[in-house]
């Protein structure tokens, strides 16, 4: 059997940390929680800025979708935010799907810069982003 670098419980136990008021001690499940949450604020605000653009509050799209479909981009900053939203979205499926997989502070930390270029860029590129498919 392969070793885990994070269990089932080491999830629970930051999630009570989380639901107590306490900080998440140990690396590799704050690094995960961050990294979860850096990419969720990330796509959420990608979505938004579509629905803004669009007038359709219903807009979604799947997640792979809306990434690749930005990475895509014949803009170059358009394409550029697409591939640091797939660059997310890979670091949060390997810190919420493959516990076999170190997710450490240094890898929250680069995706911290992916994560706050978005949400700085996201709402001045909004009109050059192309048709991204709805869900």
């Amino acid at each position: 059997m392969q070793r885990v670098a994070i269990t089932p419980r080491d999830f629970l136990t930051a999630a009570e940390d989380l639901e107590e008021g306490r900080c998440i001690a140990a690396d590799e499940p704050r690094a995960r929680t961050v990294i979860g949450r850096m990419y969720y604020a990330a796509f959420l605000e990608v979505r938004e800025v579509i629905r803004g653009v669009t007038r359709n509050r219903a807009f979604d799209a799947h997640h792979e979708v809306l990434s690749k479909t930005l990475a895509g981009a014949a803009d170059p900053d358009v394409a550029d935010l697409g591939i640091r939203l797939d660059q997310l979205r890979l670091a949060r499926n390997d810190s919420d799907y493959h516990p076999q997989r170190h997710v450490d502070r240094n890898r929250a930390r680069l995706q911290m810069i992916n994560a706050r270029r978005i949400l700085a860029r996201a709402r001045g590129l909004g009109h050059r982003f192309p048709s991204v498919p709805s869900r």
